[in-house]
């Protein structure tokens, strides 16, 4: 269940490069929203319907539930890089204005 880019694994659906903390992050965002666990579930099963079964999906959330520190380690390692580009990237449209 692991792979990645750059020789760094992250755990994954089988078979695929996508990863359980992309799932999670999605779903605990819903979650935040309001929706029930259940909802919040079946609206990652819509999200990615054409991609990934129920059944993988859910396989993934088995996996973080089992792994919960894990995961949410990686979950906050992505907003941190995400928080960090987006900072990088105002700054670089800074710069470019004063040009």
């Amino acid at each position: 269940m692991t792979a990645g880019a750059a020789k760094i694994p992250h755990p994954c659906i089988v078979n695929t490069r996508m990863r359980v903390s992309y799932v999670v992050d999605l779903y605990q965002q819903y979650v935040e929203e309001g929706m029930t666990d259940e909802k919040a579930f079946a609206q990652v099963c819509s999200d990615y319907d054409t991609q990934y079964s129920c059944e993988e999906l859910s396989a993934a959330m088995d996996y973080w539930r089992d792994n919960p520190e894990e995961i949410q380690r990686e979950i906050l390692q992505d907003h941190a890089m995400s928080s960090a580009l987006e900072m990088q990237q105002r700054s670089l449209e800074a710069l470019y204005r004063r040009k």
